[in-house]
């Protein structure tokens, strides 16, 4: 109702992620394609673009994993993944919020491994961070899970990374089911594919 009002393309923003953990996807699109129509050179319609990319993963084909270096054992293609569901997060040493994930996601690991769920955490070398910063922290925290070195970035790039930490989960069959915050892919999405 107020479209020049300075707040509404976050105002957009809000009610598309509002509409997101409700489990709207449909009403979350329809919004973020509103805030880019309406405010296509707002930053918030930068973020409503990559949102939109992330929702229409989902029934999708998990992108391929392309790893420069695995830290511990990790596999070498999404095929490889068939037969198990799998979750793919995106996280850095740097990154606050990640490190903060970090012994969830070890904890849903070692809960979930003997059940046929696969964890793997995909890094890019950025903002100082190195393979040996990432090889130092893994033996810190005591990570068990496969953790891959993306130097180019271009898996994050095909699961729509624009923010850390960021999570994919795909089914048995690799087909993407949700893509979103770690902290919203609970046990219960995680039985479900089990």
């Amino acid at each position: 109702r107020f479209p020049d009002y300075r707040n509404a393309p976050r105002a957009l923003s809000n009610l598309g992620r509002m509409a997101l953990a409700a489990g709207d996807s449909e009403r979350a699109q329809a919004v973020y394609q509103k805030l880019i129509a309406s405010y296509p050179k707002n930053r918030m319609a930068q973020g409503a673009r990559g949102q939109l990319n992330s929702i229409r993963m989902v029934g999708k084909a998990g992108p391929e994993l392309q790893i420069d270096e695995w830290l511990g054992s990790g596999p070498a293609t999404i095929e490889a993944l068939r037969g198990k569901p799998t979750l793919v997060v995106f996280w850095a040493t740097w990154c606050p919020h990640c490190r903060r994930e970090m012994p969830t996601l070890e904890a849903t690991w070692n809960r979930y491994k003997s059940q046929g769920l696969q964890v793997i955490a995909v890094t890019k070398n950025s903002r100082g961070q190195t393979t040996e910063k990432v090889r130092e922290y893994i033996s810190a925290n005591g990570l068990t899970f496969p953790i891959g070195v993306d130097a180019g970035g271009q898996t994050s790039r095909a699961y729509s990374v624009q923010g850390i930490p960021a999570a994919a989960l795909l089914d048995k069959d690799g087909v993407v089911v949700m893509r979103d915050h770690p902290t919203r892919i609970t046990d219960e999405v995680i039985k479900k594919y089990l």
